[in-house]
Formats: structure tokens, C-alpha cells, sequence
């Protein structure tokens, strides 16, 4: 850990902040929250400015669309950052999103801080190829020269270093930092999970369920191992029901909702599977220590290395994804969980149902896990990595 020393850094930090009485949670906000707690005790004292609405009603907008709301509410947020940035502030920390709404909130804080001379770090959570790649080409000569008034650009891995060569020295300018897990009071196994005497296994899915994440796959697979391989299966599913703009079965989260319970009805799996809108603290806990399979079979547009993965690893839960964004550089295919086509409910069956017949290698696999977390995607590891950029930006 970190010594604070007596020299103070002002920080203006602009981020999302985890809204837990809302049941709004996620990885960003997660991540955010985590590195201005991990801020204490430092010589980084910051200034947080919180970038979501917590008074409108939005969450029924389909999340990557272009949201005159959102836009309303940064209208009225900019000012205040920009009051702020008047202040002595030795860098600015803002969390960037790749929409154009984001991108206008985005583009007034990055040219209201360089015409003050301030330093600036932005961090990406996602990545920007697809909506740079949407956009006009004037506005993506706009977009490229914004990014390049920031001293340094944090993102999630390599794959989206690579992404961002449309920035001017992107090469310098873009530092790829692998999340940590966000939450610190979670203790990690300090031994293997077994399933060598279970009659039960327990499925585990918890991220917002929205069509391209995959639940309805997950939903499947639970069908088909208890209907057709005749396994004993309990599957927990935790998440908000939300429509993206990449969905393509559903209009609305109602009718999302109202599908999943139908198909648990008319596939008699009542006794099987059971549903939380949001599990936070001691509850959370318990669902993960309880988990045998951690599953997160996503297309997601927006996904890039997923919090709920690492929290899946550091309690030993065998993961199975899909070979998307930033999820093959967290999960090893065939050393700490499995790897699985996108919409392929039988080929998650397949890989459940092999582990469960080979106890053996699925102690192995979540061994591996637990010794890759700790290896890699600690809270520790992540909050020095990024606490050394601001302390290169500054220094």
C-alpha cells in the first residue's frame, strides 16, 4: 500500500458513482468507486464529481441510444465542472464512454481543461471502435483530435490500445491496465472448489441482463441439463433488465422480463431457477462461495473485461464466456474455465456436464482461478497501476 506523503495533488475526479439504493451498479461505477477509496491516505486528495443522473427516470432507454434526457442532465453537470476546473486542481481523472451524448459531455471537459492547462487522464471502460467507426467523417476528426489534447488514455487491455490508433501517439498516449476486482472486502479462496460429492450444482449468472450478455443462453443450458441430460442443477440469475441498442428480441426491459418468467413457467423450472434484481454486500458473497460455474456467455457491444468475471475467479467459481472483447485475456480456455460460441446453449450444457463428470479437472480449473486473480486482478495491482499514471502525468 501506498504511504501518503506531505505533499498534496488536487484531483478533479468525474466519474459514476455505484448507486446502490437504486440497485444501479456497474463495472464502471464499481471501478471508479474503488479508486477514489483507495485515493485515501494518499497524496491524491480528489475533488468527485458524480456523472449520473440520480434524479431522472432513464433506465428505460435503450443504453447506447441517444438519450435527449442524458443530454438535459449534462447540460446542467457542465457548468459545475466547469466551476470546478477554476479551481487549483493539479489533474483531471474523467471516465470516458463511447457515445455521442457521452462524447459531447466528454469533448467539453477535455477542451475546458486543456485551455486551462490542465493536466488530464481520461479512462475507458469498453472501447471506442465501434462508435468511432459509426461516425461521420468530420466527427471522427473531431473525436480524434479531442483524445488528443489528453496527457494519457487508460484502457482495459491491448486489444484496445490497438483500437484507439486513430489518436495522434497513441502508442504513448494510450496505457492498456487490466481491471481489478472492485470490491475489497471480498477475500479470495484460499483453496479450490469440489465437486466431487455434490448433488447439486449451483449456475451463476449476475450482470445486467440484457439479451447480448447471454442469459437466454444461460437460461437454456439450464433447461437442456435438467430436461435432457438430467443433471441437478440450481441456477441464480441477478442482474436489471435492460435493452440495448444491439438487442434484437426484445423492445422494452418489460418485455424481456415477462419472456425469462414465461419460459421458467412453461419449462416447469420454478424449483430451479430463481431471480434477484440487484445482490450487493454479504448476500453477494454468499452467491458467489455457493457457485460451482460462473456463466457470462456475451456478445455484449460494450463488453470489455467484465468486474463480475474477476469476482467469479477470486472465489474459485469455474467460468464459462465466450471468446469476446477482453474476456479471453481473463479466462484461459481449458485452464481456468471454458471457453464457448456465442449462442450455443448446448455447447455450455456440454462443458458444465464434462466438468461435472471430471471432478478432478474442475478442481483444477478453479485453482487455477484462484491463483490468477490473485496474480493479476487484485484491487491492489489495479489501483497502483493507475495511481503510477497519475503520478507520471504530474510528475
Amino acid at each position: 500500500m501506498r504511504k501518503k506523503t506531505d505533499i498534496i495533488k488536487n484531483l478533479l475526479a468525474i466519474g459514476p458513482r455505484v448507486q446502490s439504493e437504486s440497485g444501479s451498479v456497474t463495472g464502471p461505477s464499481m471501478m471508479f468507486d474503488l479508486l477514489m477509496k483507495s485515493l485515501e491516505g494518499t497524496a491524491w486528495k480528489a475533488d468527485i464529481v458524480n456523472i449520473i443522473d440520480t434524479e431522472s427516470k432513464i433506465e428505460n432507454r435503450r443504453v447506447g441510444g441517444f438519450s435527449r434526457s442524458r443530454i438535459a442532465f449534462y447540460i446542467k453537470l457542465l457548468p459545475k465542472i466547469g466551476m470546478k476546473l477554476f479551481k487549483k486542481q493539479d489533474m483531471v481523472y474523467l471516465i470516458i464512454a463511447p457515445t455521442l451524448a457521452a462524447f459531447i459531455r466528454d469533448a467539453a471537459v477535455i477542451w475546458a481543461a486543456f485551455l486551462l492547462r490542465k493536466r488530464i487522464v481520461c479512462q475507458l471502460f469498453g472501447d471506442y471502435q465501434d462508435f468511432y467507426n459509426g461516425q461521420h467523417a468530420i466527427l471522427k476528426k473531431i473525436i480524434s483530435i479531442t483524445l488528443s489534447k489528453t496527457d494519457k488514455i487508460i484502457v482495459e487491455g491491448q486489444l484496445v490500445k490497438n483500437y484507439m490508433a486513430f489518436i495522434k501517439s497513441h502508442n504513448d498516449k494510450v496505457i492498456p491496465i487490466s481491471n481489478g476486482l472492485p470490491e475489497t472486502e471480498i477475500k479470495p479462496s484460499l483453496s479450490s472448489k469440489e465437486l466431487s460429492n455434490e448433488s447439486t450444482y449451483n449456475i451463476l449468472y449476475m450482470s445486467n441482463m440484457i439479451e447480448t450478455k447471454g442469459y437466454l443462453d444461460v437460461l437454456s443450458a439450464v433447461n437442456i441439463l435438467i430436461k435432457k441430460r438430467g443433471r441437478n442443477i440450481k441456477a441464480k440469475f441477478a442482474g436489471k433488465f435492460i435493452v440495448t441498442s444491439d438487442a434484437v428480441e426484445f423492445s422494452c426491459p418489460e418485455e424481456a422480463k415477462k419472456s425469462f418468467f414465461l419460459y421458467i413457467k412453461e419449462n416447469n423450472l420454478e424449483d430451479h431457477i430463481s431471480y434477484s434484481e440487484s445482490i450487493l454486500g454479504d448476500k453477494k458473497r454468499k452467491e458467489f462461495e455457493r457457485a460451482h460455474f460462473f456463466l457470462l456467455p456475451s456478445n455484449y457491444i460494450f463488453e470489455m473485461q467484465p468486474v463480475s468475471v474477476l469476482e467469479a475467479m477470486a472465489y474459485g467459481a469455474v467460468v464459462i464466456g465466450t471468446d469476446h472483447k477482453l474476456i479471453p485475456d481473463m479466462l484461459q480456455d481449458g485452464v481456468t474455465g471454458c471457453i464457448v460460441p456465442y449462442n450455443s446453449p448446448d455447447f455450455i450444457a456440454d462443458k458444465i456436464e464434462y466438468l461435472i463428470d471430471n471432478p478432478d479437472i474442475y478442481k483444477s480449473f478453479s485453482l487455477n482461478s484462484v491463483n490468477v486473480y490473485n496474480q493479476k486482478f487484485s484491487p491492489d495491482i489495479y489501483c497502483d497501476n493507475v495511481i503510477d499514471v497519475f503520478d507520471l502525468v504530474v510528475n
